[in-house]
């Protein structure tokens, strides 16, 4: 036997196993993938206290039903989602930054109110009857161009450095009554892979 032949009969003696077993307990995947090792996944699920975790990337085999999927970790927003599993899914997580969205958030903040200030400031000042050309206008006029300015950077910088989470779900599975795969050499030295089950 060549050893690409011993290899495919071990990974299916392997996964055959493993794979019918998981799918007759009910059991379901789901693969999560995220762009930082620092972030801590857990998925719960609703109205129970079956609880998941991992680092990604990684497969948790959890029973169908409704679960929330949380990420977090030091330094990263947290961003919690509900994921309904009735069938294969995946969690893609994009982790932001905690101190970018801090910043962003004083900055839009410290903007907006710098907008407000300085148009109340102009119309207080000019309360009644005003003539502009007896009015300093200039100060109100910068500390609401300065605020404008901040505003429009920190917003966005508040929202591009949240945590994203895509979820990816599918149809439910039918559950397997029986299952067999073949791995089976092929002349030019590869690998061919056959499966048949009853549903």
């Amino acid at each position: 036997m060549t050893r690409t032949a011993a290899l495919a009969a071990a990974l299916a003696m392997t996964l055959a196993p493993a794979l019918a077993a998981a799918q007759q307990q009910g059991m379901l995947p789901i693969k999560i993938t995220g762009d930082s090792p620092a972030i801590r996944y857990e998925v719960t699920r609703d109205h129970g206290t079956e609880s998941y975790t991992c680092q990604a990337p990684c497969t948790l085999w959890v029973p169908a039903g409704r679960y929330r999927v949380s990420a977090s970790g030091e330094g990263i927003p947290s961003k919690r989602q509900r994921l309904d599993v009735y069938g294969p899914a995946a969690v893609d997580v994009q982790a932001g930054s905690s101190s970018g969205r801090t910043g962003g958030l004083v900055l839009g903040i410290a903007g907006s109110g710098a907008v407000l200030i300085g148009l109340g400031g102009l119309f207080a000042q000019c309360a009644g009857e005003c003539r502009m050309e007896n009015v300093n206008r200039t100060p109100w006029l910068v500390l609401g161009g300065v605020g404008v300015v901040g505003a429009l950077i920190g917003w966005p910088l508040f929202v591009a450095n949240g945590t994203s989470m895509t979820v990816q779900e599918s149809r439910p599975v039918s559950k397997v009554e029986s299952l067999r795969v073949a791995v089976l050499p092929t002349p030019g030295g590869g690998l061919s892979f056959a499966a048949t089950g009853t549903f």
